[in-house]
């Protein structure tokens, strides 16, 4: 808690790093803004600008005026897509991009006019040769021969293009060049802010509106807390339906319930944190541990604890991912998630705060050594079971094609619909025995067949990359072929164990060097 001042009031947060002071072109902006380095938080009431207000920014910057100065927080980002208007840009996870505070409006109107040609029942911006003005047009209905669309001007090749196209004379193409090159050029005053504090913005941000400077809605501050992941979370359901969008799957209440609670002492506003660590957990799951959904993962505890750990470390390092992947794998190869073994306290305890190096090391010691056995058990496939969902991960690494056309299959789809869509199971011959072959040698994933589809396809199917996608070779074909299944399940099985193994032994890396990345054992010597 801020001690109080003399005059009663709380202490307002210092910022110990001075902001950057710098100023941007139009096109380095939108160049960082298509590239993902520059992020718009998106409002709930979308833009308040009017049309008079757009073309006033133009014409601003045409004639060389203040059109105020740019606020920007770095700060990390996670992959997504960006919603400017009637342009979509997407965005690649960055740790340091800057996020727009202040300046919404006015680069939201610069992206959608420059970046983006309008189409028919689109309202536009063009140059007006003759009035030496930006005016409006709908959709392309534009005088060719007089107004120049703002869609070209960003672009030197674009715009040349578009003068050589037409009989324009000297004067005019001179002008057509003056105005691309001031729109392109035109630089803007921005100030960066780097401080993990948000008090720090806050203060920085409304003291600007008290000011009088002109600026965008509050609004646009505000959307920046909103869990990096859409709306401010009010509900567990709104956390877990912008957790949803990752196309993992849902997550449970329980799962955001536990990780709220876990790291409601580190932060102030544990719904909005928990969104943004598990939406972090989540990403990390489908990246860089291979499970393309949350119906794989074989206990929820698993995302509790990697939904902490990013909230304590939001931005580690290739190695620091690298370890927390053979954690998560040895922890569910080993069966160590479950509260019969090592269960959710003794996991929350190994996470140190500001530790990085220690938590890893804790959480790779409650782990194990090794796999437990039932995990290479084939006999009684379920989908309940953890063995039968690692099982299935390990089929999912060798990216199933369709049999009939060798396209690749679209499994987080099928996810989507329920397990039972997704494995498909051959169909034993008439009165034959399904206890001994009732397990994984069975099974494909291959949604959309049913079972006598499936073994149609197999045995038609003469691409080698198609079959081998799904652990099927010629021979065992063949046997399929000659109606031989207790054949063809035998020498599946002997290669879907090889297949399994190895993949968890990629996975897990049992026995490799565990230590953390050099710079973690740096000591400050100040």
């Amino acid at each position: 808690m801020a001690s109080a001042s003399l005059t009663g009031n709380s202490v307002e947060p210092s910022q110990e790093r001075r902001p950057q002071a710098e100023s941007f072109s139009v096109e380095d902006l939108l160049t960082r803004l298509r590239d993902g380095a520059l992020r718009i938080p998106r409002l709930q009431r979308g833009s308040r600008w009017k049309e008079v207000h757009r073309l006033e920014l133009f014409d601003s910057i045409y004639r060389g005026y203040p059109v105020g100065t740019l606020l920007f927080w770095k700060h990390h980002a996670p992959r997504g897509e960006q919603h400017l208007g009637r342009l979509r840009l997407s965005a690649p996870e960055s740790a340091e991009a800057s996020w727009v505070v202040d300046g919404q409006q006015r680069l939201t109107t610069l992206a959608e006019a420059l970046l983006h040609a309008p189409g028919a029942g689109e309202r536009g911006i063009v140059f007006d040769l003759a009035v030496q003005r930006f005016v409006p047009v709908w959709g392309n209905h534009c005088d060719a021969a007089r107004q120049v669309p703002v869609s070209v001007l960003l672009d030197s090749t674009d715009l040349s293009g578009w003068v050589q196209e037409r009989a324009l004379d000297r004067e005019t193409q001179r002008l057509v060049f003056d105005v691309g090159k001031k729109v392109r050029e035109y630089r803007i005053p921005t100030y960066i802010v780097v401080t993990e504090d948000e008090r720090v913005l806050r203060s920085i941000f409304g003291r600007t509106h008290r000011a009088g400077v002109r600026r965008e809605d509050p609004e646009v501050f505000e959307a920046i807390f909103r869990g990096f992941v859409g709306d401010c979370p009010s509900s567990l359901d709104e956390v877990r339906a912008a957790l949803r969008t990752l196309g993992l799957g849902d997550v449970s209440q329980e799962v955001v319930v536990d990780t709220v609670r876990a790291i409601q002492g580190m932060a102030s506003e544990g719904l909005r944190a928990a969104s943004a660590a598990l939406y972090q957990a989540l990403g990390f799951l489908r990246d860089d541990a291979g499970f393309v959904h949350l119906a794989l993962l074989p206990q929820e505890l698993a995302l509790v604890v990697l939904g902490c750990f990013f909230h304590a470390f939001p931005s580690p390092d290739p190695r620091t991912k690298l370890l927390l992947r053979r954690w998560v794998w040895r922890a569910c190869l080993g069966l160590r998630l479950t509260g019969a073994t090592v269960g959710k306290r003794t996991h929350l305890h190994a996470i140190v705060e500001g530790d990085e190096a220690r938590t890893l090391h804790n959480l790779l010691r409650l782990s194990g050594a090794q796999a437990a056995e039932e995990v290479t058990r084939f006999d009684g496939f379920n989908f309940a079971y953890a063995r039968c969902k690692l099982q299935v991960t390990a089929l999912g690494a060798l990216g199933p094609r369709d049999l009939r056309t060798g396209e690749a299959l679209d499994l987080t789809g099928a996810f989507q619909r329920g397990a039972d869509d997704l494995v498909r199971v051959l169909p034993l011959p008439r009165g034959a025995p399904e206890a001994p072959w009732h397990g994984l040698p069975r099974r494909f994933l291959h949604p959309g067949l049913t079972p006598s589809a499936l073994l149609d396809a197999v045995v038609a199917c003469q691409d080698p990359e198609a079959l081998a996608s799904h652990a099927v070779d010629e021979p065992m074909r063949q046997r399929l072929a000659a109606n031989d299944l207790e054949g063809f399940l035998r020498l599946r099985d002997v290669a879907l164990r090889a297949i399994t193994e190895r993949h968890f032994r990629r996975q897990a890396e049992w026995g490799a060097d565990d230590s953390p990345a050099l710079d973690s054992l740096a000591v400050d010597e100040d």
